[in-house]
């Protein structure tokens, strides 16, 4: 077998060290030449570490702040300050081991500055996508609750916290059956499951109704004939007695207005509301000129013509957009926010307090049939939550700034609608009589 031979010791063709005696030195040499360049390595970063920073302000541009950096130290260009102002020509020194070079500042800046953006934008990143993971959720957690109210479909005459009775009752009818995951050891909870539903289906078909899997008012009346015990007419204390379905509408309009009386004021002569629209009386809104004739107003102890009612429609909304223009308002839901009083004038045509009560009257009587028509079940809620819906309709015209109140409560969830009732426009003890009123059984 060849050997070699190289620095005095010997290999095989196997590159098997042949003689030992040579082999320590070897390794000592090759140790050796690892640790200078380990030396050479640490020198590097030791001469780094030894950089020393000096600040010079010698040019034309030279400020007193310049000059007050003029020869500073720095040990790291964290250190380093930004420029005094924008057109500082002052420089940076930068020493080690008899070595300088000289920058401009700015260039430092400028870099810590772009990573800074850099940061910046990654955390924006970071943020953003963390905010459309919990857009998403809330999405999911709504398509869930909407499923399920499409599910419910709780039409006329049953109560959310009234479905454990109705599972009771169509279960000693033989028709419901207590699902095993959720109502173990048969005890029946109140939420709507697909026993339910079938339950329901089975029983208006064996009964010759449609068979819808909603408890509408034809399947409540047959379910009450055969189990009256246990249907949720007979069981809920929160809208199903003929108490409620019995208060006449005179009782209602009579506790009502009351209600209205402490919280409107009544105003004998025309003024601009909040929101810039004419009003009159306990906040009866006059929406165009030709409403304003077929209101009974005197001038002078006379009844005012029509010319002047008209006149005095035109008056109080130019006078609003002079208030608007003079005194801007930093509430953008309440634009026109000056007193009633502001809008009286000497010659202001006057209410007579006979023509505000029927102005009233009309006006309520003309919300209980809006109210009827937007809630079907109005006549069976209790009678506080009746006067609460009345209060809302007569202050803010109808529901429309109430999207999840009103389906809560087509739904019987008093507790959402209740969180639901709050309006900017009203004070805190209307806002907590409205929600102390719907959580009322």
């Amino acid at each position: 077998m060849s050997e070699y031979t190289w620095e005095g010791a010997t290999w095989n063709e196997a590159g098997e060290l042949v003689i030992d005696i040579y082999a320590k030195p070897i390794i000592d040499k090759v140790e050796n030449t690892q640790e200078n360049e380990d030396d050479e390595e640490f020198n590097d970063d030791e001469d780094d570490m030894n950089v020393e920073y000096q600040w010079h302000s010698e040019g034309e541009n030279s400020c007193d702040k310049c000059m007050e950096l003029d020869g500073k130290k720095f040990k790291s260009f964290d250190d380093l300050p930004n420029k005094p102002h924008p057109n500082c020509d002052c420089t940076v020194c930068a020493t080690s081991d008899g070595e300088s070079v000289s920058f401009d500042p700015s260039e430092w800046v400028n870099e810590k500055l772009e990573q800074t953006a850099k940061e910046i934008e990654q955390k924006q990143a970071e943020q953003i996508n963390k905010e459309k993971n919990i857009k998403d959720e809330l999405r999911a957690k709504l398509a869930d609750k909407k499923r399920l109210l499409q599910r419910l479909q709780v039409n006329n005459k049953i109560n959310v916290s009234d479905i454990k009775q109705l599972k009771s009752g169509l279960q000693k009818l033989g028709y419901y059956k207590p699902e095993p995951r959720s109502e173990p050891d048969g005890k029946l909870h109140d939420i709507v499951n697909d026993n339910l539903i079938h339950a329901i289906k089975s029983f208006q078909r064996d009964n010759g109704l449609p068979e819808t899997g909603t408890m509408n008012g034809l399947t409540m009346d047959k379910l009450g004939e055969l189990s009256p015990v246990n249907t949720p007419q007979k069981l809920s204390e929160q809208n199903m007695t003929m108490k409620n379905v019995n208060i006449s509408d005179d009782y209602l309009l009579q506790k009502a207005k009351a209600e209205i009386t402490r919280n409107e004021d009544s105003v004998r002569y025309a003024y601009a509301d909040t929101k810039g629209n004419v009003t009159i009386g306990k906040g009866i809104l006059i929406n165009n000129r030709e409403e304003m004739k077929n209101i009974n107003m005197v001038k002078d102890g006379r009844p005012a013509t029509d010319e002047e009612k008209m006149a005095e429609y035109d008056r109080v909304k130019a006078q609003a957009e002079d208030f608007k223009r003079q005194n801007p308002s930093n509430d953008p839901n309440r634009p026109y926010n000056f007193v009633a009083k502001n809008y009286r004038q000497d010659d202001s045509l006057l209410l007579p307090q006979d023509e505000i009560n029927r102005l009233t009257n009309d006006h309520m009587r003309k919300d209980l049939v809006a109210i009827r028509k937007r809630f079907p079940d109005f006549d069976t809620y209790s009678e506080r939550r009746k006067l609460v819906i009345m209060d809302m309709q007569y202050n803010h015209g109808g529901f429309g700034k109430f999207p999840i109140f009103t389906s809560a409560v087509k739904n019987g969830f008093w507790e959402i609608a209740a969180k639901h009732s709050e309006s900017g426009d009203i004070s805190k003890e209307r806002n907590k009589w409205r929600y102390d009123g719907l959580l009322d059984k």
